[in-house]
């Protein structure tokens, strides 16, 4: 929220009571069933106009039947959210006040966000912001010997948060009722409670809030797809069972029929209309006439069309879709390069919610517990990406060689390697391995001989002769002992 700081700390809700809590009218939501595209468009023009709930409603519905689409969102939500939370001090020049002060606000921050429950579902909960468009959470503080401390978070529903205020863009937490278009600013309007709430809202498709969200893409295709999962299961339900039908013979022998009669043309006529609105399961008919299903050929089978909507959903949410739906050229290379490409949405995804608890979280604790010292206000860093244990022993290792001061207790740290205690005598340690030698195993190898010089030796001197060895004693075995 863009004015948090300009407004008073008296104005903060103590309670431990929630000030949005989930309203009981939401346990009974609208179920629509069956939604055509027209239904989509029209909810996607009232999200446009700043109504968000019917909207976000359908999103919730459509995901609902989607396993891919939930799979693809929840890989990208996940890795964002189950990543390495850090609190950094902010900048500042080494040795002057600031820079005390900055270590110590990054290390409240940090203690803070350590005694909060679960946090990466609550990071997950935030993200949900890149299907739906924006999502928020509840902050809960409370007092303690020290000052303001962060409790926990409480869930606000998307679909609980519109613009009802057509003069402005605030942000309301509007739940239920008639909005009338002339009203100014219906509902809880979030920017009168600094630091009560977080409010995440990216910019994944550079578009205004009341139009952001990879929700107004994706509903297009998961809508398509249910048309053609709902063809293809009608098509398993009238074929996957066989019909029975029984021929009886009409002429003199059996692969001789009689011509077909105008009542043995009524009598398929009959069986066809049954069979064309599946309502057949058996018929009795003359040789004189045949039963033949016959498709029309030509475009895509529904299983390809299944096909094509999973691969633009994969698409749009991780950038290809080859990770989730392997090719038959697909190779190890190529496939390391599109990751490197999802990776990059994830990077973007840690940046845009790690600016979101700066501004939201760590700012407003730090205004209320270091008042006049929010230019201080640390730097939260979300680590998407999971370092090689190897790699970084081996880089570690060159810079130790190089002279670099390279912190180990960081870097086990980093890699979950586990270090003895320095002051603990019982502590087993690991030490370096000499590579072993030839001359460890049988008590001294013999150099070999040197070359014997050709005869055609300069100077017309006689060639050397070779140096004969003493032969090596072999070693008694254990049965000679």
């Amino acid at each position: 929220m863009s004015n948090v700081t300009q407004l008073p700390a008296r104005t903060i809700a103590t309670s431990k009571a929630p000030l949005a809590p989930w309203p009981q009218v939401d346990r009974y939501p609208i179920v629509l069933g069956a939604m055509s595209l027209a239904t989509i468009s029209s909810a996607m023009r009232q999200a446009t106009s700043g109504l968000r709930q019917r909207f976000v409603d359908i999103l919730n519905e459509l995901l609902e039947r989607e396993p891919h689409g939930q799979a693809v969102l929840a890989q990208r939500n996940l890795t964002v959210a189950c990543s390495r939370l850090e609190v950094v001090p902010a900048e500042t020049e080494p040795g002057s006040n600031d820079e005390g002060v900055a270590k110590d606000l990054a290390k409240m921050v940090g203690e803070q966000f350590d005694a909060v429950d679960d946090m990466p579902t609550n990071l997950s909960l935030l993200l949900w912001a890149n299907y739906y468009g924006i999502t928020a959470l509840e902050n809960f503080l409370i007092r303690d010997g020290r000052g303001w401390a962060l409790d926990r978070f409480n869930f606000i529903h998307s679909r609980r948060l519109s613009y009802t205020d057509p003069g402005s863009w605030d942000l309301y937490l509007f739940d239920q009722g008639a909005w009338n278009g002339n009203a100014r600013g219906q509902g809880l309007r979030l920017e009168d409670y600094p630091a009560k709430f977080t409010v995440h809202a990216p910019r994944v498709r550079g578009d205004y809030p009341t139009r952001e969200g990879y929700g107004r893409i994706l509903g297009f295709w998961i809508s398509l797809k249910a048309l053609g999962v709902s063809g293809a299961a009608a098509s398993v339900e009238r074929y996957a069972r066989p019909w029975a039908i029984a021929y009886f013979t009409t002429g003199p022998e059996k692969d001789k029929p009689r011509t077909a009669s105008a009542e043995d043309i009524a009598t398929a006529e009959q069986a066809m209309g049954a069979l064309g609105g599946g309502a057949l399961s058996s018929a009795v008919l003359p040789d004189s006439v045949r039963v033949a299903l016959e498709r029309v050929e030509g475009g895509i089978s529904q299983a390809e069309f299944i096909a094509l909507c999973d691969a633009q959903i994969g698409e749009v949410i991780l950038g290809q879709n080859q990770t989730t739906q392997l090719g038959p050229n697909g190779s190890k290379a190529a496939l390391s390069v599109l990751k490197e490409g999802s990776r990059e949405l994830f990077g973007y995804d840690a940046l845009s919610l790690a600016a979101t608890l700066r501004r939201d979280v760590a700012r407003p604790l730090v205004r209320l517990n270091k008042p006049g010292f929010e230019r201080l206000t640390p730097r939260i860093c979300l680590h998407v990406d999971r370092p090689d244990p190897a790699r970084l022993i081996e880089l570690a290792d060159k810079g130790a060689r190089n002279g670099m001061p390279i912190d180990a207790d960081a870097l086990a740290d980093m890699i979950g390697l586990p270090l003895a205690d320095r002051d603990n005598p019982k502590a087993r340690r690991l030490g370096p391995v000499s590579p072993l030698r030839l001359s460890d195993l049988d008590g001294g190898t013999p150099k070999p001989p040197e070359p014997v010089p050709t005869a055609h030796a300069p100077g017309g001197q006689k060639p050397a002769q070779a140096e004969t060895l003493p032969p090596v004693e072999p070693k008694p075995t254990v049965e000679e002992t």
